[in-house]
Formats: structure tokens, C-alpha cells, sequence
């Protein structure tokens, strides 16, 4: 038997597996020659034998498990998704959520908030013809009277109860006592300009926020609405929040979709669970990594996570129709 036959035979079984591509590391990195002569050399044989080596695109859709048809529970889907016969720890879940168990980060709004969602609601009036430009519009009114001095006050907490380092931070800078990343590393990441959670912002960003909000809706309501599929971060993307027994979403991406779709009367959304942690259990606030290094007390923390899970605002926003800067 020829050594090509024997290299068959050795990959016979390989296919369908995709191999990672470093042949470019090969030549650059430093091993003795003899090292990389064997490396270079085992590259040739496999393609020899009829596969191709290529790199693994970590981003492609398969890594997400679809348990719409399966369940509606998340808590079953995560431990689902856990099977180690049909998944990997690095997959993400989609599952179909009622509207009424979920609220946005970070203001909440959901269907049961004390304040209707001033997104929502500048969705509903630009589709009914009430309000065609960002002028007069509810984003607008939104942004003009809720304009928190800082990340403490966005969360909800008050001047005695917050860390000096959320005191300090901006808005944009508000982190959530389970998050892994601190207030200034936030910060930095949100601090081009992008930030649309509350105000003060431009006119022209309003506006041009207002024309985003316009296109997805008339897309949805003339083509319906598609899943992104062709990338893994393309779904709605949220975390589940449970207490006791019960259990809610937080929508941490996608929240123009969302909102959108919320405006259009849909009774439940498809959800990717791609936030980590996936799960944020009540019970586990001592363990809550913002917790552990001090950024939040039990308390503060419990209090956010309450509010979240309540769909209730902090106590200083009164609403979009205020007519005053906080």
C-alpha cells in the first residue's frame, strides 16, 4: 500500500470536519526547521487525500440551537442547550418569549411598566400618521425630560447609595451589579457617540434615531419580520433574570426590533439568550461579580435587579410627558 493510500485510509473517517488553517503560523512562528518541515508536510498529505483545510468561522449561524418549537421556558432551554450530545457551552439559545415577560435595559419598559415606552409609542404614532419627524414626537419628549447626571441615577439608585465610581461615570457608562466589566471600562466602550438610552442628545441624532425607528417599522410591516441568520449576534439578544420561582427577560440587544415589534401588538418574539451570564438568579446577588469587588452593595444590587424584573423605572423619571429636565 502506497503512502497516499495509507493517508486515505488514516482520513476517511475525518469528513465533514473542518480543520483550522495555520499554515500562515507555520512560517511564522519559531520552531526548528525540522518541526516545521513536518508540520508543512502533514498540511500536504491531508489535502492529498481530498480535503481542504480552512479556518473556522466562529461566527456562523449553527452555533445557534433553535428551541422555538421545543420550549418557551428559558430556564429549560438553557439546560437544554447544555446537552453535551447536541450542544457546546459556547452556543447560544433562541426561543419564542411572550411580550409581557420582557423589559429593555436599562429603563425596563415592559407591558406592565408604571410609564408606557416612549419607543414604543413613537412607533405606534409614526405608523398611525400622529407624528412623521422627531419634532413633537415621544423620543423626543423621552430624551428632552430624561437626562440622568450619572450612571447611579440612570440605574435607579440614590446619591447615599451608590459607589463613588458609578457617581462619577455618565450614563453611558452604567454597568449592572451581575456584569463582569467596570463603570469606566463601560464607558469607554459606549463613548463614540452611539448612546440612545436616554439624554441629552443632538437634534440630528434624535432625528436620525427617529428615521431608524420609521424604517424598521414600515420594513416589518411591508416584508414581516426575519430573523438575521446569517451571523450568531443577530437575533434580539437578552438575559433571564429569576426570582424564586419566577423568571423574566432582559432585552439587551435589539432593542429598536424590540421596541418595534412590541408597537405592532406581538404577542411573543423570537430571543436569543447570548448574554452572559445567561441566567442571573436573585438568590446568587453575593456571588454577582459588581457585587464581590464592592462596585455594589446587596442591597443596591437587589434593588436594580427589582426594578428590572418589575419593569419599573427609577423613582426620579415621571414619565416622557413631564414637560421638565430632570
Amino acid at each position: 500500500m502506497n503512502d497516499l493510500a495509507v493517508s486515505k485510509k488514516l482520513f476517511r473517517t475525518m469528513k465533514g470536519f473542518l480543520l483550522v488553517d495555520e499554515s500562515k503560523k507555520i512560517l511564522e512562528d519559531k520552531s526548528t526547521p525540522l518541526k516545521k518541515s513536518l508540520r508543512i508536510f502533514q498540511k500536504y498529505i491531508i489535502e492529498r487525500t481530498g480535503y481542504r483545510i480552512s479556518k473556522v468561522d466562529l461566527n456562523r449561524s449553527e452555533r445557534q440551537i433553535d428551541l422555538r418549537h421545543i420550549t418557551t421556558n428559558p430556564i429549560e432551554a438553557v439546560y437544554r442547550a447544555g446537552h453535551s450530545l447536541t450542544s457546546s457551552p459556547s452556543k447560544w439559545v433562541i426561543i419564542n418569549v411572550p411580550m409581557d415577560c420582557l423589559m429593555r435595559f436599562p429603563m425596563g419598559f415592559g407591558m406592565n411598566s408604571p410609564y408606557p415606552d416612549p419607543f414604543a409609542e413613537t412607533v405606534k404614532n409614526y405608523l398611525n400618521g400622529l407624528n412623521v419627524c422627531y419634532e413633537g414626537s415621544a423620543l423626543e419628549k423621552y430624551f428632552n425630560v430624561w437626562q440622568p447626571k450619572n450612571a447611579a441615577e440612570l440605574l435607579g439608585l440614590d446619591f447615599d447609595e451608590a459607589n463613588e465610581a458609578l457617581l462619577k461615570a455618565p450614563a453611558f457608562g452604567a454597568v449592572c451589579p451581575w456584569d463582569f466589566d467596570s463603570p469606566e471600562e463601560r464607558t469607554q466602550m459606549n463613548n463614540n457617540g452611539d448612546w440612545r438610552s436616554s439624554g441629552p442628545i443632538t437634534q440630528d441624532i434624535g432625528q436620525t434615531e427617529f428615521l431608524r425607528f420609521g424604517h424598521i417599522a414600515e420594513s416589518i410591516v411591508h416584508n414581516g419580520y426575519h430573523r438575521n441568520t446569517s451571523f450568531v449576534n443577530g437575533d434580539i439578544g437578552a438575559q433571564v433574570l429569576v426570582r424564586g420561582s419566577e423568571w423574566r427577560i432582559l432585552i439587551c440587544d435589539g432593542t429598536h426590533r424590540f421596541a418595534t415589534l412590541r408597537a405592532l401588538g406581538w404577542q411573543n418574539i423570537p430571543v436569543s439568550l447570548r448574554r452572559w451570564p445567561m441566567i442571573i438568579r436573585r438568590e446568587d446577588v453575593h456571588s454577582w461579580p459588581n457585587v464581590v469587588n464592592l462596585l455594589f452593595s446587596v442591597n443596591s444590587a437587589l434593588k436594580i435587579f427589582d426594578l428590572f424584573f418589575d419593569a419599573k423605572q427609577p423613582s426620579k423619571y415621571k414619565g416622557y410627558e413631564a414637560g421638565i429636565k430632570i
